[in-house]
């Protein structure tokens, strides 16, 4: 995130996630285009916080020393932890700094379970997922979920201003606190975190961002050139290394960043997203980072990687410079089954959407989607493109909010709290702004940074979890999203991982295919419903769904049913 302005020429406004046309069959070379459907379904996103009864509020610790770590967080969490089919929700919380005059006992992550009657009942003191150590609450930031010991259960990663936790499933609605064991070691200033399965080995492996070198009290000296002192920029801090952990099979992780080639001089991530971005078969890793260039860690599948963020062009903006930036996703907006990236940055720079060319290349489309005008002026954190009208064509979902208390002060109109976006996909690469008519929620400021999403209600249709800084979450529920029909897969790995991550899955409806990863990060310090979404239009069939998993094992089958949630076990009937 920046903290100070870099003026942009107009042209460097990276704007945008989608071009989606629809997708022409599997290995079909030409770019697919859909004509602009007659009438958009816009779907109400309406905020069912209180309902839900999710009675959270995060507090940053903050005292008024400026502390940097209180401006990141927090993250959140849409996973299925209990294994009962739907939804359950994890929320980050931080923990006292110096001078905080709060109860240290209401200071706690908070576990949610899915009721599937609209509301959730708080069992965090049951499943032991508190962020409570030694009876001290951990400075939390985000989470991830992956099932790392393969045995059915999803197991929780909490990122944090320290030393991260690692929670184990133990299947029976409770988790254990393995860290210490684990391998995974290290304070550190940790944001975003990946499990997915690098070398291929059917196990999990963890990719850790970690933002700056900091300790509290070395920004002591920030501030000189404000009237109202404020927290200072990132370039005030120096960067550091990112993690990458291999998954041993046993339980236990070891550290093969070095080995791996997972090195940077200039690393200061904040976002994560794994993809098999070149089509190899191998999962790479895109990080967003903050005020220095953005890197691509390409597998070479052999159980190294090679950054090639500059060489592919999704390193820095349009006129060379390094952004910042936050949020990330990565998927097929333009129907040609190469996954892109999208990137949220800061005030004046607007979104990136790097369109992926193949050949080891991308172009930053900018303002052609449209989405340039009104990303410009937000700090951007949470983002995804989702199909959130069922339509079959990728929309984009941006939860914003800046960093600074007083942000007037060096960037003249900036407000702290600011409004969410929410974008449809119009055909034609291009979209349409429609959040003054997606419900009064988008009339709302809030100081915005994780988002979730995912079919809460299994409804059919993609909903939206939100973490605020020093504020209630929000829950919105997607209202109308279903009234095109719709198909979602959940798989379960057998030679793969457990999750399946890492598999592609390919549906192809009227003669056009599309396609998705199956992944759980992205967004910004956030864990994602796993299950595959497709929007189908007014189609009653899926004509062939074809699933590649990590392992090679490909299964095929016909004329799936609409509107249901598809069960697949890697080699065996889908149910």
């Amino acid at each position: 995130m920046r903290l100070c302005v870099i003026a942009l020429g107009l042209g460097s406004i990276a704007c945008g996630l989608f071009s989606c046309g629809n997708a022409r069959p599997q290995g079909q070379g030409e770019q697919g285009r859909a004509a602009p459907p007659t009438a958009w379904v816009i779907p109400q996103f309406n905020d069912q916080t209180a309902r839900a009864g999710l009675r959270f509020r995060h507090d940053n610790g903050s005292s008024g020393r400026f502390y940097y770590p209180e401006i990141v967080g927090p993250g959140c969490g849409l996973f299925d932890y209990d294994n009962d089919g739907d939804l359950d929700v994890y929320l980050v919380q931080s923990a006292p700094f110096p001078g905080w005059k709060g109860d240290v006992k209401s200071l706690s992550n908070k576990l949610y379970r899915n009721n599937y009657d609209g509301t959730f009942t708080d069992v965090t003191a049951q499943a032991g997922v508190s962020g409570i150590v030694n009876g001290k609450k951990t400075y939390g930031v985000g989470c991830a979920v992956g099932d790392y010991d393969n045995d059915g259960d999803l197991d929780l990663l909490v990122t944090n201003y320290g030393a991260c936790l690692l929670y184990r499933n133990n299947g029976n609605g409770t988790f254990s606190d393995v860290t210490p064991q684990s391998g995974i070691k290290g304070e550190g200033f940790w944001t975003s975190a990946a499990f997915f399965d690098y070398d291929k080995d059917g196990d999990l492996d963890l990719f850790l961002c970690q933002y700056i070198k900091y300790h509290l009290g070395a920004d002591i000296a920030c501030g000189a050139n404000y009237k109202q002192r404020d927290y200072c920029p990132p370039g005030f801090f120096p960067p550091t290394q990112s993690v990458l952990y291999r998954n041993n099979g046993n339980g236990t992780f070891t550290d093969v960043t070095k080995s791996a080639g997972v090195v940077s001089d200039y690393n200061k991530a904040l976002g994560v997203v794994t993809a098999d971005f070149n089509g190899d078969g191998w999962e790479d890793v895109y990080v967003t980072c903050d005020l220095t260039p953005n890197l691509l860690y390409i597998n070479q599948g052999n159980g190294t990687f090679k950054e090639e963020a500059v060489d592919q062009g999704v390193a820095l903006n349009e006129l060379g410079q390094p952004q910042a930036s936050m949020g990330v996703d990565a998927r097929d907006y333009d129907g040609d089954l190469k996954p892109d990236i999208v990137v949220t940055n800061y005030w004046l720079e607007g979104a990136n959407v790097f369109h992926n060319l193949g050949a080891d290349l991308f172009a930053d489309l900018n303002q052609q989607t449209g989405i340039g005008p009104a990303t410009l002026k937000k700090v951007g954190w949470g983002a995804a493109f989702r199909d959130f009208n069922n339509d079959g064509l990728l929309d984009c979902f941006m939860a914003n909010g800046h960093v600074l208390l007083f942000p007037d002060q060096s960037t003249p109109g900036a407000e702290v709290k600011q409004a969410d976006l929410l974008f449809l996909n119009v055909g034609g690469g291009k979209f349409r702004n429609v959040s003054a008519q997606a419900g009064p929620w988008f009339k709302t400021k809030r100081v915005a940074r994780g988002a979730a999403f995912g079919d809460v209600d299994n409804d059919g249709d993609i909903d939206v979890l939100i973490a605020h800084n020093n504020d209630a979450p929000a829950l919105l529920l997607n209202d109308g999203g279903n009234k095109n029909n719709w198909l979602q897969v959940k798989l379960i790995g057998k030679r793969s991982n457990r999750d399946g991550i890492g598999a592609k899955v390919f549906a192809t409806v009227g003669g056009k295919t599309v396609y998705d990863e199956v992944r759980s990060t992205y967004s910004f310090a956030s864990a994602n419903d796993l299950r595959v979404h497709f929007g189908l239009g007014k189609a009653e069939w899926v004509d062939t769904l074809k699933i590649v998993w990590p392992s090679g094992q490909q299964d095929v089958f016909q004329r799936v049913k609409a509107n249901q949630i598809l069960s697949v076990t890697e080699g065996e009937t889908a149910k």
